[in-house]
């Protein structure tokens, strides 16, 4: 998932240039369009709480008028949104993504999502095999030890038995004579 914030509410940037080709046909040369360009259109709207929080920090917010908040200006573009809206391929999505990871400056930035926090304080130093028990002994909800899992230390071993976690009982059945 990439996400761009910018700090003008209408920012458009090129994720894509157009690329021609040059073909011959019984008239001569001409130029005939085989990939058409991309235009990033940044939104208002739809800026999460972290995103605003890393705006504040990076943009310096110039000529803001009294009791104006400067977080309304924000805009955001959505490269997994775009590329279900408009059908893109994997390939132009990654396209896209270098051409706006390359181009980032004041005028807008790539929003890294935070980390989510170690389910326990010495997680990281617990042995893989007594992960899911401690889990289940401490209380902690196994899904907030699959997503750390994940994004930090992926042992195959810990998420299969956290996921065991997950699994629901079948509900008792109680039975009235």
């Amino acid at each position: 998932m990439a996400r761009y914030l910018s700090q003008a509410s209408g920012f458009k940037k090129t994720g894509r240039h157009a690329v021609n080709e040059l073909l011959t046909g019984p008239n001569g040369d001409y130029r005939q369009l085989k990939t058409p360009s991309i235009i990033c259109a940044f939104q208002q709207g739809g800026v999460t709480e972290w995103e605003n929080k890393i705006a504040s920090q990076r943009f310096g917010f110039r000529g803001v008028a009294e009791g104006e908040d400067p977080l309304r200006r924000i805009s955001v573009y959505d490269t997994d949104e775009e590329a279900n809206r408009r059908g893109w391929s994997a390939e132009t999505k990654v396209d896209v993504e270098r051409m706006l990871d390359s181009g980032q400056s004041a005028d807008y930035f790539r929003v890294e999502l935070p980390k989510a926090p170690a389910p326990w304080p010495s997680y990281d130093q617990t042995d893989a095999l007594r992960i899911a028990s401690m889990a289940e002994a401490i209380g902690v909800d196994p899904q907030a030890v699959l997503v750390y899992e994940r994004e930090n230390l992926a042992r195959e071993e810990v998420l299969e038995q956290v996921a065991s976690l997950l699994v629901s009982e079948p509900d008792e059945v109680i039975v009235s004579a």
